[in-house]
């Protein structure tokens, strides 16, 4: 009796990934499978046209419960992934910012993503500094303006938070690392609705003996070379379009 309860549920399981098969096929290219697709394309003993077998009573309510689970599952996933693309662009650089403070959760989640970035062998190199002090942000910004020559100057175009990020020297991929965390900052950022543009100079910033102070005060000890600075905060008014593309950007070698 066992045995047949087994075979009962293996039975159910094979009926299930059937109709799962079946539903979400219809919905796809059959030229252009996902990879979803292929993986549910195992269920084996279906019908010739496709179909699978009719299911009865609480097996088939079942089985149309899971496939519709999956199926929005995936198409959910589709949908990240297409937003995602058009995160990438239609982020713009902003050179003139709102004075308006992001919320904390809302900055805490776009640095959250920094630090996600791939980084060479896993060894995560860099550190994230966040300034949203008024005063050490306008400090941050007359060290920055000094390096460039312009006094009187806020290289920072008015942004209220200013995102540092740094790498280890000694790691022979630190640069690499830290633009890969400027750009999940400034790519996050646009997805979250706030605007942001890499500043230069932070190389120069942090070996000056100010920088390194700055550095030693909020106990950050190491070789560390400043990588940029992510200015970030509300736009003040919309993004200019994207300039067209150069041509010879993308070439194959098939």
């Amino acid at each position: 009796m066992q045995d047949n309860k087994k075979s009962a549920e293996g039975d159910t399981a094979h009926y299930q990934l059937s109709i799962i098969n079946y539903q979400f096929s219809k919905a796809q290219s059959p030229e252009r499978p996902t990879r979803k697709q292929a993986c549910l394309t195992a269920a084996p003993r279906t019908h010739s046209q496709g179909r699978p077998p009719p299911l009865e009573g609480g097996a088939e309510i079942l089985a149309k419960r899971r496939s519709e689970t999956l199926v929005g599952e995936l198409k959910k996933e589709v949908f990240i992934i297409m937003n995602t693309i058009e995160t990438l662009m239609t982020r713009r650089s902003c050179r003139d910012f709102s004075p308006k403070m992001p919320d904390e959760q809302t900055v805490c989640e776009i640095l959250k993503a920094g630090s996600y970035a791939a980084t060479g062998m896993n060894r995560q190199s860099p550190i994230i500094v966040c300034v949203t002090n008024r005063h050490t942000r306008d400090w941050l910004s007359r060290l920055n303006a000094d390096i460039l020559g312009k006094a009187d100057f806020d290289p920072f175009y008015g942004a209220p938070v200013i995102i540092i990020v740094l790498a280890d020297k000694n790691v022979p991929t630190h640069v690499y690392d830290g633009s890969l965390v400027m750009g999940n900052l400034m790519n996050a950022a646009h997805e979250k609705g706030l605007a942001s543009c890499w500043i230069h100079r932070a190389k120069e910033e942090f070996e000056t003996t100010e920088g390194k102070e700055f550095l030693r005060s909020l106990g950050i000890e190491g070789d560390y070379e400043g990588i940029g600075h992510c200015a970030l905060g509300y736009a003040s008014g919309d993004p200019a379009p994207a300039s067209p593309r150069k041509e010879n950007y993308i070439s194959f070698a098939r």
